[in-house]
């Protein structure tokens, strides 16, 4: 019939139909709407992931049907009807501010913004008449200050990288310039007798823009309604059917059990398609390869989010544009895309440092705009994700002539350890540099070591003393007065860096380790455990005590704890291979001794398989960086058998063949040593890089 618009909408197999108002507003800019079948709802996975088609129109339509239902509530249920149709052009309209590429697209504006400060200038512009526009409503502030106000919205939504605000900024510059929608919706006139749904422009514009209005979370919830149960479906996930009049209804009350499960169908959707962690690799590449585009003025705002209806891009489109540059055709290659692989890093980051700042610290640049290329350039990012006090680094290894230098992987995860330091995960940093290097999962022993070396006692407790102040002495940077933190132990002020858990676990340990026998009793914690806190923060973080040599006080730390394992032994059989091997990782951590940058040793290093099978297990190997910027990986045999020749020639058998997948996957860009440390009638034999060095037990 004329008088009515009908839709299939095949996500949840019923028919749409508009009719009266609804009808008038879509006619009023059918192409702008219409401009919304050729962007994928799944922005850039949509190209990657096996998923059935589908496009921001489907959504679009999706949302009128809920708009629809929204028209018909009681009044008390749903959404005001004193202004209802101004939720009408945040939750059916906002839908036109979207560009190709979906989040990418947005992101990578704002990322641009942060870049460079021109490029914000420009898009501040293209904004400008929506500034002017609502500066002209009450905005609870005084007239001479509402611009200002407008104003503070768009720079918090740039400062704050608040990139799903993107497209609802474009949508109200596409609403603003639309005369024939506004005559229609300034014609709804609210009438308390009928229960016809008024308009408010200016709490539309509300709506839209503020990103503390009370409005916010309810539309984008009634949103995530249709595009949740819509991409579960197409992608094949789950099919979930739920009770949408009922929830419409309660379209403000968000504690309703069926939005709960709406927003943990959402957080499901995140975790394993819009933010999987190849995903959000994938997206990262495509965020800077826009960027470079659009400072080039290779990509004009006006085409990609379409303010002209005669000339916009498509998701094609803009495909084929990155297409033209080489990190583009890389990102749409399925055999260079697949051989990215991504490490996630936990760690309590700065909330106030934007997200561009710290991916420029940790790719080590001076320019922020020098991060673009290093997909294609270095093969290696690291990037903040989307899950919270998580950021991730990423190589790409395709082959031995398709890989970074190894030198520059080593150097990333030294950023991330010293820039993040202490608030990183140095586990999650340990994991990713190692099976980086040899392509495979690993495993090692560490902690265990830990374990053990916190039961060896020195024989001199002053050394304990002495490195325990001197590591938390290390571990607690200058504070102001505002930011100073004191612990009180048994009477004593312990002072703390704010926010540093590792400093608080040392300054208790060096209470008990510097106090009396009260003061451990008071604390709960006797000398093994202190002992405990005291080596993991050494081994955890060794760069910072052991390069480029460690401090007199760690050498006699180590010294000592040697000499005491030498006794275990000469006078233990059962234990003698253990305290062998502790001994031998305990030298590691001194060899080499000269021109190291970045040196990282571990025990019981173990290679996974495919199917999670050990493969080979290696005493203790060591990475190490050379002040040469050379990488090296230093791969020690330990054996207390007499009769050495056979194992000697298994053991090293095994060492080859690490040093030669090494070898193979850096084309002998990283020198492989292999030492040996074993037990020769009374002493301690140490064959070190070529050289034999011998120790009376």
């Amino acid at each position: 019939m004329a008088d009515e618009l009908r839709f299939i909408d095949p996500a949840f197999s019923c028919e749409v139909v508009l009719r009266g108002v609804s009808k008038s507003l879509y006619e009023a800019d059918r192409e702008q709407f219409e401009r919304l079948k050729y962007l994928r709802s799944l922005g850039l996975s949509g190209h990657f992931e096996d998923a059935g088609f589908h496009t921001r129109h489907h959504h679009l339509i999706g949302l009128f049907r809920l708009f629809e239902k929204l028209l018909v509530q009681p009044k008390g249920l749903g959404l005001p009807k004193e202004f209802l149709w101004s939720f009408w052009c945040r939750l059916c309209y906002g839908q036109v501010g979207h560009a190709p590429f979906g989040y990418e697209a947005k992101k990578a504006v704002l990322l641009a913004c942060h870049v460079d400060a021109s490029f914000r200038n420009s898009f501040m512009q293209f904004l400008q008449p929506v500034i002017t526009e609502a500066a002209k409503c009450d905005l609870d502030v005084p007239e001479i200050e509402r611009k200002a106000k407008v104003e503070a919205w768009l720079n918090k939504m740039i400062d704050e990288n608040m990139w799903n605000r993107v497209h609802l900024w474009v949508a109200a510059l596409k609403l603003i310039q639309n005369d024939r929608i506004l005559r229609i919706l300034n014609n709804q006139k609210y009438n308390s007798r009928s229960g016809k749904p008024g308009f408010d422009w200016c709490r539309a514009l509300r709506i839209l823009l503020d990103p503390e209005s009370e409005w916010d979370k309810p539309v984008r919830m009634l949103n995530r309604l249709d595009f949740v149960v819509r991409d579960l479906s197409f992608t094949g996930r789950v099919g979930v059917t739920l009770d949408i009049d009922r929830l419409v209804s309660a379209a403000n009350n968000l504690q309703d059990p069926d939005w709960r499960l709406v927003d943990s169908m959402y957080r499901y959707l995140t975790e394993t398609l819009y933010a999987s962690t190849r995903r959000q690799t994938e997206a990262t590449i495509s965020q800077r390869t826009l960027v470079t585009l659009l400072l080039s003025d290779k990509l004009k705002l006006e085409r990609l989010f379409g303010i002209d209806t005669d000339d916009y891009l498509s998701d094609e489109d803009v495909r084929a544009t990155l297409c033209q540059y080489k990190q583009g055709r890389e990102l749409f290659n399925q055999e260079i895309r697949s051989s990215w692989r991504t490490w996630k890093i936990r760690a309590i980051l700065d909330k106030e440092l934007p997200p561009l700042e710290l991916q420029r610290q940790l790719a080590g640049k001076r320019t922020k705009s020098a991060i673009l290329d290093d997909p294609t350039r270095k093969r290696i990012i690291c990037y903040k994700m989307l899950q919270p006090h998580t950021v991730a680094v990423a190589i790409r290894h395709s082959h031995s002539a398709d890989r970074p230098d190894p030198s520059e992987f080593v150097k990333t995860c030294k950023r991330l350890l010293d820039t993040l330091f202490p608030s990183v995960n140095a586990v999650d940093v340990h994991r990713a540099l190692f099976e980086g290097l040899c392509g495979q999962q690993i495993r090692h022993g560490l902690q265990d070591v830990v374990d053990k070396l916190s039961k060896v006692e020195p024989t001199d407790p002053a050394i304990l003393k002495k490195v325990v102040k001197l590591i938390g002495k290390k571990n607690t940077p200058p504070s102001s007065v505002g930011e100073q933190v004191k612990l009180v132990i048994a009477g004593i002020e312990w002072p703390i860096a704010p926010m540093n858990p590792e400093n608080l676990f040392l300054k208790v340990a060096e209470a008990a380790l510097v106090g009396s026998e009260d003061t451990r009793k008071t604390l709960g914690l006797d000398l093994g455990d202190a002992l405990e806190i005291l080596w993991r923060q050494m081994l955890f973080w060794q760069n910072r005590h052991f390069v480029p040599k460690p401090p007199q006080a760690v050498e006699e730390l180590v010294s000592e704890t040697q000499n005491k394992l030498m006794e275990r032994i000469r006078d233990n059989e059962s234990t003698r291979a253990s305290n062998l091997e502790i001994y031998a990782f305990l030298e590691s951590l001194r060899k080499p001794a000269n021109n190291v940058k970045f040196r990282l040793s571990v025990p019981n290093y173990v290679l996974i398989a495919d199917r999670g099978n050990t493969e080979n297990e290696y005493d203790v190997v060591s990475i190490i960086l050379k002040a040469d910027n050379k990488v090296e990986v230093w791969v020690w045999g330990v054996t207390t058998e007499q009769t050495i020749q056979a194992k000697r020639r298994d053991d090293f058998d095994k060492m080859n063949n690490l040093k030669d997948l090494l070898g193979n996957r850096w084309s002998g860009d990283i020198r492989t040593v292999l030492n040996y440390v074993y037990i020769e009638g009374n002493e301690i034999c140490l064959d070190i890089d070529g050289s034999l060095e011998k120790r009376k037990l």
